[in-house]
This record gives structure tokens, C-alpha cells and sequence, in this order.
């Protein structure tokens, strides 16, 4: 999936950067988690996936309103280790 965006975002000429930060959380990189709920899907929910086409098109609405964005929400704050 973000390999598709990159893609995308590189055809639009858009200058995109990744950052890598530290996980703030606590728990392994590693670690078994096997979450799978099925009763929605019992219910009768039928998932819609992002299609490339819904990503094209909420790029280009991030696109038209980025000077709306504030930046100091974007990054974490929460630290979910013992300051200690």
C-alpha cells in the first residue's frame, strides 16, 4: 500500500519524504496478536477496500486543503514508557 502512494505521490511531483521515529509503544516488535472478529461479517457486513482510484482521489482532496493541515497534530505525543 505505501508503495503504491509513493508511486502515486512521485507521478503527481510531489516532494514526499518518510521519517522514521521511534515506536512509542511498549509492547515487542514481534509479538502474537491473531485478532479476528468475524461477527460483523456475520451480520451481513460486506467490506469495501481502498481501490487505487478512492486513493487517487483523497490524495487530490489532501492536495487541495494541505494549507489547512497543522503539522503540531501530526506526530505523536504520547509516551507509553515508564519516564522513570
Amino acid at each position: 500500500m505505501i508503495f503504491f502512494l509513493l508511486r502515486l505521490w512521485r507521478f503527481l511531483i510531489l516532494d514526499v519524504e518518510i521519517e522514521n521515529i521511534p515506536n512509542p509503544r511498549v509492547e515487542l516488535e514481534e509479538h502474537y496478536f491473531n485478532a479476528k472478529n468475524t461477527n460483523l461479517l456475520d451480520l451481513g457486513l460486506q467490506p469495501h477496500f481502498l481501490s487505487d482510484s478512492l486513493l487517487d482521489s483523497l490524495l487530490n482532496f489532501a492536495i487541495k486543503y494541505q494549507h489547512r493541515v497543522d503539522h503540531t497534530q501530526i506526530m505523536p505525543k504520547v509516551l507509553w514508557r515508564n519516564p522513570g
